[in-house]
């Protein structure tokens, strides 16, 4: 079994060896990978620079900046999440009474991923709903790109994350609480951004 499987190889190896030798001929050499037996080069449609942009002007779309932005508010919405849930979780009293150490740290895991998941889900639909604004707000003005975009995107996106609260009771107030919260966060980030 082992002098077949060892045959095997060689062939395998000798086979990769002629391609190799027939694909110099080529009026560019490459590597054909011993191990999946491709060109790698057949996936590369322009070898140029898709991620450094050397000419002034070229950088990534506003809505490709959101991604980013999205990952960053999930990460730290379960960093805080799982902070809070850490430190409601020790400070339940009714946690120090189970009757083992193993109990207690299961209970401790759940209250971290339980708030960390939650809160990262709020920040989440929060970044979402702020990109999708940003963007929108961005094409609706002709392109332009200036700190009045991201205030307006921050307080439409407070009065949408409060919206499903219009028709409940104190509906309106919670609705404006949001349009004002987003505002006094898009104000901040345009104090924050043109700190000299």
């Amino acid at each position: 079994y082992q002098r077949s499987t060892w045959a095997l190889i060689l062939i395998h190896c000798n086979i990769d060896q002629t391609m190799a030798k027939n694909n110099r001929d080529d009026q560019e050499s490459f590597l054909i990978s011993p191990f999946l037996n491709f060109d790698p080069s057949l996936l590369v449609s322009d070898p140029g620079n898709k991620y450094i942009y050397t000419e002034e002007g070229a950088s990534r779309g506003r809505f490709e900046r959101t991604f980013s932005e999205i990952g960053g508010m999930v990460i730290g919405g379960a960093f805080l999440g799982g902070a809070r849930g850490l430190f409601t979780g020790l400070q339940d009293s009714s946690l120090a009474k189970l009757p083992t150490n193993a109990i207690w740290r299961t209970q401790i895991l759940n209250h971290v991923t339980k708030n960390g998941g939650a809160t990262a889900q709020s920040l989440g639909s929060i970044a979402v709903l702020y990109g999708l604004w940003d963007f929108v707000l961005h094409k609706a003005r002709g392109n332009a790109d200036d700190d009045l975009n991201t205030v307006l995107a921050t307080t439409a996106t407070g009065f949408t994350y409060t919206s499903g609260t219009l028709f409940k009771p104190n509906g309106i107030l919670r609705f404006a609480a949001g349009g004002g919260i987003g505002l006094g966060i898009g104000c901040g980030l345009y104090l924050f951004s043109s700190w000299p």
